[in-house]
């Protein structure tokens, strides 16, 4: 139950910001419709009943989730207001006074929050109450009503007009009103019921029920019943001549009187701001076009500003993040042999198959100054001396040659054809080939990955090529021994 106190009071704070707003519009659309007033605060009922919103760029919101969800099993209790200046003020106190204490065991925000929320429940509980009481009495006080022309009921116990009822509402009056006063009374409670106001009324008080610890929202429910009364005049003398409307005031002086409490219903005629709705109804103007169109654009801006909640940091940051890097980048120290082991484990096929269709096809004088250019090379990597121990930095996996990169093979000694053909010790490689001899651990440098492929035919190896290739790759030399292939 405390979780959901919380979450009912962030949406009371969120309201606020809003009541506030449409308190401040009240004054600048005077000469507004007044249904556009009934309109803002139903955005505003909304937004208390509505438990989710949408995020805005545009939001006006200071913080979406003042009071944290977890603030009862925070280490160090703190509020988010939106503004540094109250969290600067109130965060250090919360800290102090709240903390849990590892000694007692006990968590004594936990102990607040449950206790608030046991509060909350019993004045939502007194409200309902008084409502169903203060409707159960006022039921017993018209039992005694008689039924009058058009369903008007008239009652000797009550002191002003009202509309009684939800689902079957009915018009009381007093057995004193007659004439002129009883049809204007008339079409006044007639305007409410085409309005749906006798619903509207009630859904407003249970509204205020849920957040009775605000008191905008009480301030707000008192406004939102005048503007009502309001509108319904509005409604009634629209059409009306100037001795028409003086007789309606008159109307309303000779019902109005002085309530002694809110209630939820019913909607009395005379019962709220008899002096503003005189001199309302006295200056009624139709208003402009233009004013109505600056209304309804003022309340569009009031949803996208108050009705939202602002986009939070995380998603903020989320968006803002750069892109990860790399595997092997973000690990210096990985070991490429793996990967390489495996990039070449994989395509043994996809290379062999190439080596021996570029030396079909060409010519023996071809293959002599290919044999020429590359066979100085080809010793001293055979007889180099073992240098430092390689490089950890991680590198990507290094993918073998195409058929249009791969180098073309050179004719080489026995000697050197040997030492080229004999695999490492280390797992992860093809196993020799028959016949070969083990090689030295100083024939060649460690850093050295040799890659061995299957012979086409075994029988006529007589003559061998061999291939050493090197690359320079993030400032570390690698020798690639590419394949050893018959002619």
């Amino acid at each position: 139950m405390g979780a959901v106190f919380l979450r009912v009071l962030n949406m009371s704070i969120t309201a606020s910001w809003l009541i506030l707003a449409v308190i401040a519009l009240r004054f600048l659309l005077k000469k507004a419709p007044k249904w556009i007033s009934c309109l803002l605060w139903g955005l505003v009922g909304l937004r208390l009943l509505c438990p989710f919103s949408f995020q805005s760029a545009f939001s006006l919101i200071p913080s979406a989730e003042t009071v944290p969800a977890g603030i009862t099993a925070a280490q160090s209790p703190a509020v988010n207001a939106g503004f540094s200046a109250v969290n600067d003020a109130v965060n250090p106190i919360l800290s102090e006074s709240f903390a849990p204490s590892a000694a007692s065991g006990k968590n004594p925000m936990q102990t607040v929050v449950t206790a608030a929320a046991a509060v909350w429940l019993a004045g939502i509980g007194v409200m309902l109450v008084y409502a169903l009481v203060s409707y159960r009495k006022l039921k017993k006080t018209v039992r005694a009503a008689a039924s009058a022309d058009r369903g008007i009921m008239v009652c000797n116990d009550i002191e002003a007009p009202f509309i009684l009822g939800i689902l079957k509402p009915l018009i009381y009056v007093p057995s004193t009103l007659d004439g002129e006063t009883l049809h204007y009374v008339y079409r006044h409670e007639t305007a409410h019921l085409q309005r749906r106001d006798h619903l509207w009324k009630p859904l407003g008080f249970l509204v205020l029920a849920a957040h009775w610890f605000n008191p905008l929202c009480w301030f707000a429910y008192v406004l939102f019943c005048r503007d009502i009364e309001l509108a319904c005049d509005e409604k009634v003398i629209r059409d009306m001549a100037k001795g028409a409307r003086s007789a309606y005031t008159q109307a309303l002086l000779d019902c109005s009187y002085q309530p002694k409490r809110i209630s939820a219903s019913p909607l009395a005629f005379g019962e709220v701001g008899v002096k503003q709705r005189i001199r309302s109804v006295l200056k009624y103007k139709k208003p402009a076009a233009w004013i109505v169109v600056i209304a309804v654009v003022l309340c569009a801006a009031l949803c996208v500003c108050l009705m939202t909640d602002p986009i939070s940091a995380s998603e903020t940051d989320a968006a803002n993040r750069t892109p990860a890097p790399s595997t092997a980048a973000a690990l210096p120290n990985a070991d490429p042999t793996p990967s390489l082991r495996e990039s070449v484990t994989a395509a043994p096929s996809t290379a062999a198959a190439p080596a021996s269709d570029m030396t079909a096809g060409r010519t023996e004088s071809e293959e002599t100054s290919v044999s020429k250019t590359r066979a100085s090379t080809i010793p001293q990597t055979a007889t180099e001396p073992e240098t430092t121990a390689p490089s950890t930095e991680a590198e990507p996996a290094m993918d073998l040659p195409t058929d249009e990169t791969q180098p073309e093979p050179a004719i080489v000694s026995e000697e050197t054809t040997a030492s080229l053909t004999q695999p490492p010790s280390e797992p992860g490689t093809t196993a020799p080939t028959e016949g070969s001899a083990p090689e030295s651990e100083t024939s060649r440098p460690k850093n050295e990955q040799s890659v061995y492929l299957p012979l086409e035919r075994e029988d006529s190896l007589d003559q061998s090529v061999g291939v050493s290739i090197w690359e320079q790759y993030n400032d570390e030399e690698r020798i690639i021994y590419d394949a050893v292939y018959p002619e």
